[in-house]
């Protein structure tokens, strides 16, 4: 985090270390796209942020949970604005 050109949240360093990374991601991006309102990613490429990779591939269900707990975690810190109701293969989410 220490080398990183972007504006991270204060909230960020509060947050579990399981979701530590995929915040600064998300920061990062939205960072890197100051105009937009919504960042969007591919769902496998997020299960892999969030270090759900193995449960992606034996329960889709379960990590598609995981991922939506962790988003919200996300939202109730500030990191985001919103967080996704459902996790389809393009995931809008809320940042502005």
């Amino acid at each position: 985090m220490a080398f990183v050109s972007a504006e991270f949240k204060h909230k960020t360093l509060e947050l579990r270390a399981e979701d530590a990374m995929l915040a600064q991601v998300i920061q990062t991006r939205k960072s890197q796209m100051m105009e937009r309102k919504f960042l969007k990613f591919e769902r496998d490429s997020l299960m892999a942020i969030a270090g759900l990779t193995k449960t992606n591939e034996t329960k889709k269900s379960a990590a598609n949970k995981r991922l939506l707990e962790k988003l919200k975690r996300l939202e109730d810190k500030g990191v985001i604005v919103r967080a996704p109701k459902k996790i389809n293969d393009m995931v809008s989410i809320k940042v502005r």
